[in-house]
């Protein structure tokens, strides 16, 4: 190597290593001198052949629990702190280059080592984290309400209230209703947008009404497929009501949009009793969706497929799985939201976002 610059890249949301940060390579001392790295973030030695970026090292985390006033935070000023800590690596150790900043006595060096020797099984149920934004959505359902009525603008009445956050996968709720109703509404308490990307109304099967086969309940093991049982209640299809803007989409069958209206409803013309509702609120589908193809890659000094599996269920197993502190996820039908992650005593831990997996 001739280059006299090297560069820290790290991965972006689009599966990028991208160059964030350089340093200066010394011939005479045999080492390269990086300033300002920030703690607990993976990072990728890189330097450049022309337009070719080339590995010239292991990726490492320099890790810390407690942290320190005196090492940068990922995404904060660039000014040097007041008493930086000095360290070198050698060994795969860090040392201390003033003996004043060995009180920081949880910093750890951690590279990303693959054992091909050693197999494990990986059971996934994502391709990308929670976003927040979307979590925050499924926060503001508290207190939405089920209603019913037999008159469009008149006076419903409350079958069921939701009291804890949906989660962002198709789910059912059942309540007690002896009455059959035309109008049945689903809306927030507050006024908020509804944001649903789904929704079925389930009862039994009526000659006045169509009626099909509900979208089957997710299943996120080969036993709770074992144990499936057979649904008996029928999804009733009617009218969406006109509550806003493309009310239909919370009734389409594809979840990838939504209604974003503070209600939604639907019209049976003629009234039906409905005991049960499933629905998924609005989400961006970065879960395990049955009938998409996903590749496993894990990372050996560069990546490496593994193997290609068809999704059946919102999970897969991957079998004979080589040791690595690195697993990527790729979605080949579609989709383009995709992260690498740690796998930790039977646990996706996403780069960079989720905690603890150190």
């Amino acid at each position: 190597m001739t280059n006299k610059l090297v560069y820290l890249a790290m991965f972006t949301v689009d599966n990028q290593l991208i160059p964030v940060g350089w340093g200066n390579v010394e011939y005479s001392k045999r080492e390269i001198v990086f300033k300002q790295v920030p703690l607990n973030i993976l990072f990728f030695p890189v330097c450049y052949d022309d337009d070719k970026m080339l590995s010239i090292s292991e990726p490492f985390i320099i890790h810390s629990v407690c942290g320190s006033d005196n090492i940068p935070h990922p995404l904060t000023t660039n000014e040097l702190p007041k008493n930086p800590v000095d360290v070198s690596v050698l060994d795969g150790h860090l040392v201390f280059t003033h003996k004043q900043n060995e009180k920081v006595s949880d910093l750890k060096y951690l590279t990303l080592t693959c054992d091909t020797s050693q197999k494990v099984q990986l059971h996934l149920l994502r391709k990308y984290p929670e976003k927040r934004r979307m979590r925050s959505f499924h926060e503001k359902l508290n207190g939405a309400c089920l209603l019913g009525s037999n008159q469009e603008k008149g006076n419903y009445d409350t079958l069921y209230i939701i009291e804890k956050t949906p989660v962002p996968y198709l789910q059912e709720i059942t309540f007690e209703n002896y009455k059959k109703y035309r109008y049945y509404r689903f809306c927030t308490s507050n006024g908020e947008p509804i944001n649903i990307a789904h929704m079925e109304f389930l009862g039994n099967k009526s000659p006045n009404h169509s009626c099909t086969l509900p979208t089957p309940l997710p299943y996120f093991s080969e036993a709770e497929v074992t144990l499936q049982k057979k649904c008996s209640l029928y999804r009733i299809n009617g009218i969406p009501i006109r509550t806003g803007s493309k009310p239909e989409y919370a009734f389409d069958n594809d979840f990838n949009t939504y209604v974003g209206a503070s209600s939604i409803g639907m019209d049976f013309k003629t009234p039906i009793q409905i005991t049960n509702v499933r629905f998924i609120p609005r989400n961006a589908n970065n879960m395990i969706v049955p009938g998409n193809s996903y590749m496993l890659l894990y990372y050996d000094g560069e990546w490496k497929e593994h193997q290609i599996l068809y999704a059946e269920h919102h999970f897969l197993d991957f079998k004979n799985v080589p040791v690595a502190t690195l697993y990527w996820l790729k979605n080949l039908t579609e989709g383009r939201e995709e992260l690498p992650f740690f796998y930790i005593n039977g646990k996706q831990y996403f780069l960079h976002v989720d905690k603890g997996y150190l």
